[in-house]
């Protein structure tokens, strides 16, 4: 089955769900409306399995299984080769994420650290919001050492003092800092932004610093406790979830604010498991052990 198909945007091809004799080859070529062949269209062979019968004077209902999915050649072209016998439809999109990626420019200065945007300036509106180095981390873009340190010591230098106190992202202060081979404006800020944030006399985590006493109280205020609890189990302890096994999460070196000796906790779930996290002052990694001892399933 060889097809030349016309595309502009999005199309379902096949919506009359052809049926292919085993060991067909199902191939073609993708050319836009005047005629010149579209590379890295995503071309999707989707098996067309039918649901339970109907009732009387129902409709027949239809899943889509996707079973193979290529990009197109230089030359528009794709191939599914010895297609086993059965119902298919094609799924074709001109995917233009990729050409969105190849013209993004991730702005930095001069000094080499990531900025919020071009143009950026610090006394401009919400100049002062740490995004260069929330992308780094909790994100998790991956830029080489040097740009990372350069940004998170304009996030501690620069950025933190004009903005802790403000929700959200200042319970991250604290890490940049640390991480920037800052210690001491790590101390202030594990003050300003996140302690002055804890109303008394119940210890609430308010959403604004008490400092601002202009500001309403809004408590709890869960973003900024979720910061900074993301700091003490992804951030000074080095870990990135990734794909593999939990083990290979802890990628990064393990890094403490001045005082602390070490991070523990006793039962973390991850992937349906249980493990112990192990994280100390000055190690290459931190440790996910697996914990055997656990009961209970736990989440996933």
């Amino acid at each position: 089955m060889n097809l030349v198909i016309w595309l502009a945007g999005y199309l379902v091809i096949g919506s009359s769900y052809p049926v292919i004799a085993a060991g067909t080859d199902v191939s073609g070529v993708i050319r836009d409306v005047s005629g010149r062949p579209i590379s890295q269209a995503r071309v999707s062979l989707m098996r067309v399995d039918d649901g339970p019968l109907p009732k009387p004077g129902g409709k027949q209902t239809h899943t889509l299984v996707e079973l193979e999915t290529q990009r197109t050649s230089a030359a528009g072209a794709f191939s599914f080769p010895r297609v086993s016998n059965g119902r298919y439809q094609l799924l074709i999109a001109r995917d233009r994420n990729w050409m969105i990626a190849d013209g993004l420019v991730i702005t930095q200065s001069r000094d080499g650290h990531i900025v919020n945007h071009d143009g950026f300036r610090i006394d401009r509106h919400l100049g002062e919001t740490p995004e260069g180095a929330a992308a780094i981390w909790p994100m998790g873009y991956r830029v080489s050492p040097a740009v990372e340190q350069a940004t998170f010591r304009f996030a501690t230098t620069v950025q933190a003092p004009r903005y802790a106190g403000v929700p959200m992202l200042s319970g991250f202060l604290a890490y940049y800092a640390v991480a920037a081979g800052l210690p001491d404006h790590a101390t202030q800020l594990l003050e300003s932004g996140y302690a002055d944030f804890i109303d008394e006399p119940f210890l609430e985590t308010d959403e604004f610093t008490k400092l601002r006493t202009d500001l309403p109280r809004a408590a709890p205020m869960f973003a900024n406790i979720g910061a900074y609890v993301m700091t003490l189990i992804y951030g000074y302890p080095g870990i990135r979830v990734g794909p593999g096994d939990p083990a290979s999460w802890c990628e990064r070196p393990v890094v403490m604010p001045p005082g602390w000796r070490s991070i523990e906790i006793e039962r973390i779930w991850a992937r349906g498991t249980a493990w112990s996290l192990e994280a100390r002052r000055g190690a290459a990694a931190a440790n996910l052990i697996p914990n055997a001892g656990a009961a209970g399933p736990g989440p996933t």
